[in-house]
């Protein structure tokens, strides 16, 4: 990993999370007690909140998620490297050229369960950076508001159900 991509992921672990007031997590979860938007499994009301705002917003916004569940001490080496596999997949997924990554021929591959042994051989926050500044490099890299918002709604409710604490959205 570069150590650009480790200051822009720094940089990124400051920005707020927002999501709509209909939104709302589990109070007992201390993981986003902060935002409690970001708890939120439904992926309808993180693609709301996304489609209307532009991609620095919602790579920021996503970079911010990463580091609301990676810095959550009720969150387990264990969960957070599963949840790297399972994130980095759905980036893969995207077919994305790697130029969108800085040639990090890794970050192509679909193999959650490869992806997930690579974080289990890194510490906490390197995976943490790594995954703050791939989940953004992608969203950035989208070419429409509805393929950025898709990514960041599949991503963010991965992240909301890592603490396992939380609820779907209220009517």
């Amino acid at each position: 990993m570069k150590f650009a991509k480790l200051v822009c992921a720094s940089a990124l672990m400051g920005a707020t999370v927002l999501l709509p007031g209909q939104a709302h997590a589990d109070p007992n979860s201390p993981c986003f007690a902060s935002d409690t938007g970001a708890g939120v499994e439904s992926e309808s009301a993180h693609y709301g909140w996304a489609i209307d705002r532009s991609a620095d917003a919602v790579a920021s916004n996503i970079a911010g998620k990463v580091g609301l569940v990676f810095n959550c001490g009720s969150v387990s080496d264990d969960q957070a490297d599963r949840a790297f596999g399972q994130i980095s997949s759905l980036i893969a997924q995207r077919g994305l050229p790697v130029s969108c990554f800085d040639g990090d021929q890794g970050v192509l591959s679909t193999d959650a369960a490869g992806h997930e042994a690579w974080a289990r051989a890194r510490s906490r926050s390197q995976v943490r950076d790594n995954l703050a500044w791939k989940s953004a490099a992608a969203i950035k890299c989208l070419d429409t508001a509805d393929k950025r918002a898709d990514l960041f709604a599949q991503e963010s409710a991965v992240l909301a159900r890592v603490p396992g604490a939380a609820t779907p959205d209220a009517p």
